[in-house]
């Protein structure tokens, strides 16, 4: 992906700011997160405690909380299922509590409280300190410092992304790289793009997301080219970039988008460029497009052209048995009938004069020309060797000679002990195959080669150079062998000094 020039890049995550900033945020407390069991879990508990707070009636109702789910939804971004995960959590770690109020003969709504007590006791613990007594009332003062202490930490993201992405862990791994970028990008100029570079262990101590999720994450983001990443694998960091153009673009027809009237069709509805993918009801996200507002939608779905017939063997005809079919257009039953007796025969017909004498049997790609004069790691076997070309092979295919040396220098670079050195070249090839590889040990590796190369020549012009040498004994007879030996040994010191070798003997 072709980025543009540093200052329209910059220009246009601060475009992006802008835009998000009419919208809502949402803050994750941090204390929250372990003690809930999930971050979810803690974006609704962190919900219900800035209600606490906030609410106009919550002493009147003694701490109870409505909220149904479209409001939990419009205020968090927490689908029904999420929010039925995360009240099912809260209720077995008895942090929350609930029960069903009735207003007259079937109508009635949930409620929801926090046991403050307990929430308390959970938080303290995992703190390693005593646990206060705190009441509604106290929760409720702004200069409460159970709440100062405990939930100054934060995490925020923006609730309009996480309708973009889908997911909240994208919408929060979005929202921090942004906060970053912007950050960092304050304090230089723009002659460089903003980006944002960590490991991660650095994610999981910024965002408490695991690996797997951080990575569900991010191959969210990357399908929706919201980000550019590139792999340091040198110090296992990952370098983040922002596609602030697709992101504010997405955001800006995303607000244009109007509810149609009631009496007009979903016909010339794009799902695709109005997100209609992130609807609250998914079954109405199918591929085809509605004709008209009928009450049964199975009516409106397009059915693909393999459902159009009720008894599928409506399509196959009878063979008869006659299934194979033989070059001359003939069919047969049995298999028998598509060989011929070779009557021992079988060598005769072979003509070997059409393969090459070089065994190079596949010209026209080169594949064995590539993996000719390869340097591999000195810790390398033949049969390492061989499996490393069908590596190449497989994963790397169009790759040239260069790029293959380039790979296996990496590898050979590298400083500690590697338990599974065709494991390192997986990951090296995938890594090159989609363009993310930085190799930073293999120029290192290269310019040691050429520099053992230049000691090597001069070795052998030094040895060359005395035995060409007038003082040279006529007879070695004459001579001790420690003697030449001594000799020979002065001349390669020298010429080594010369090239800047550092000699120890």
């Amino acid at each position: 992906m072709n980025l543009p020039a540093p200052h329209e890049y910059n220009r246009d995550i601060m475009l992006c700011k802008q835009i998000l900033q009419g919208g809502r945020t949402i803050a994750v407390y941090k204390c929250l997160i372990g003690v809930a069991g999930s971050i979810k879990a803690a974006v609704f508990l962190s919900q219900l405690v800035y209600w606490t707070q906030r609410g106009t009636d919550i002493v009147g109702s003694d701490g109870w909380i409505h909220k149904s789910v479209e409001q939990m939804h419009s205020e968090t971004g927490l689908s029904k299922r999420e929010q039925g995960t995360c009240k099912q959590k809260l209720l077995e770690s008895g942090l929350i509590e609930t029960r069903y109020k009735r207003y007259g003969f079937g109508k009635g709504r949930l409620e929801l409280r926090i046991r403050l007590d307990a929430l308390a006791k959970a938080v303290c613990t995992v703190n390693g300190a005593e646990t206060p007594d705190i009441s509604l009332a106290d929760f409720r003062q702004p200069s409460n410092l159970f709440f100062l202490r405990y939930f100054k930490e934060r995490i925020a993201y923006h609730r309009d992304l996480v309708d973009l992405t889908g997911c909240i862990h994208s919408a929060i791994m979005l929202s921090f790289i942004m906060q970053q970028c912007i950050a960092k990008g304050s304090m230089n100029s723009n002659s460089d793009r903003w980006f944002v570079s960590f490991n991660i262990q650095g994610w999981q101590k910024y965002l408490f997301l695991p690996y797997k999720t951080q990575k569900t994450a991010r191959d969210r983001l990357k399908a929706h080219d919201f980000i550019i990443e590139k792999h340091f694998f040198a110090s296992r960091r990952i370098f983040t970039l922002l596609n602030g153009k697709a992101i504010w673009s997405a955001l800006k027809n995303r607000s244009r988008l109007s509810k149609p009237p009631e009496n007009e069709t979903r016909q010339g509805i794009n799902p695709v460029s109005t997100f209609s993918e992130h609807t609250d009801n998914k079954r109405a996200n199918t591929e085809g497009t509605f004709s008209e507002n009928t009450r049964y939608r199975k009516v409106n779905t397009v059915v693909p052209f393999w459902k159009n017939i009720g008894y599928k063997r409506v399509n196959t005809q009878v063979t008869k048995g006659q299934i194979h079919t033989l070059q001359n257009g003939k069919l047969t039953g049995d298999k028998t009938a598509n060989t011929q007796s070779t009557k021992g025969r079988i060598l005769e017909y072979i003509n070997y004069s059409e393969f090459s004498k070089e065994n190079n049997y596949n010209k026209d790609n080169n594949v064995v020309g590539v993996f000719d004069g390869l340097i591999y790691p000195k810790t390398w076997s033949q049969s390492m060797q061989g499996k490393s070309r069908e590596i190449f092979t497989r994963l790397h295919p169009e790759a040239n000679k260069e790029q293959l040396q380039e790979i296996l220098d990496e590898i050979a670079g590298q400083t500690k002990p590697i338990t599974s050195p065709l494991g390192l070249l997986t990951v090296l090839c995938r890594k090159a195959a989609i363009g993310e590889l930085i190799c930073v040990l293999a120029p290192i590796v290269r310019e040691r080669r050429k520099q053992q190369a230049i000691w090597e020549a001069e070795r052998l012009r030094a040895e060359q150079q005395f035995l060409q040498s007038p003082d040279k004994p006529d007879t070695l007879v004459k001579t001790s062998n420690s003697e030449v030996y001594q000799k020979v040994k002065d001349s390669m010191k020298a010429a080594l000094k010369k090239a800047g070798a550092k000699t120890n003997w």
